[in-house]
This record gives C-alpha cells, structure tokens and sequence, in this order.
C-alpha cells in the first residue's frame, strides 16, 4: 500500500510541477468551461479575420483586373486622347468661322437694341 501511495504521489508531484511550469495550460485543464468559451471565440475571430482578408484580397484582383479596362475606356471617351489630339487645319478654320458667326449675331442684337434705346430717348 505504501508502494502504491508513494507512486501516486510522485505522479502528483510530477504532474504539478509541469502545471506550474506551464500555467496556461493548467488554468486551461483548471477552468475546462471557460477555455472552451475562450477557444470558441477565437475561432470566431480568426474566422472573421479570414473572411475579411479574402474579400480584401479579391477586391484587390478586382480591382487590379478592372484598372487596365478603365483606364482604356477613359481614355477612349475623350479623356486623354482627346486633349493629345491637335486639331486639324479644317477644324481650326471651322471654329475661327463658328466664332466669327457668333459674333455677327450679338453684334446685330446689340445694334437692335441700341436702334431701340436711341428711338425711345427721342420719344
């Protein structure tokens, strides 16, 4: 019996000892409910940050995949290539032209109306 006793004991000793160098893993034997909780929220967490890292990283492909496109498109509607473009002769003719005709026409709307003010000034 004393065998039995002495063995047992050394057992005991032996298993407190690695608890107590090892504390974490003696509060979790210790406290089993708590750490199941504790371990259950983690993995929560951890999958959450996942999730969020996935979608970051397929956001960023996306992206990365779209730009190119984008950048095609805005230059294609008139963004860049439009302002490196120079306008030819014929079109710089037609605008000196479109100006001039404008100008025309508010010229003649102001001679109306000065026509107009110098009859009332008369009246």
């Amino acid at each position: 019996m004393d065998l039995s006793k002495s063995v047992q004991e050394a057992i005991d000793s032996s298993i407190r000892d690695w608890l107590q160098s090892h504390w974490p893993l003696g509060w979790i034997v210790t406290n089993l409910w708590l750490s199941l909780l504790l371990i259950l929220i983690l993995i929560v967490l951890f999958w959450g940050l996942l999730g969020a890292l996935g979608r970051g990283v397929q956001q960023g492909w996306i992206w990365v995949l779209r730009s190119p496109l984008k950048l095609l498109g805005l230059m294609q509607s008139g963004g860049i290539l439009s302002k490196m473009r120079l306008p030819s002769r014929e079109q710089q003719i037609e605008t000196v032209i479109q100006q001039l005709t404008d100008n025309q026409q508010q010229q003649a709307q102001l001679l109306t109306q000065l026509a107009a003010l110098m009859a009332q000034r008369k009246i």
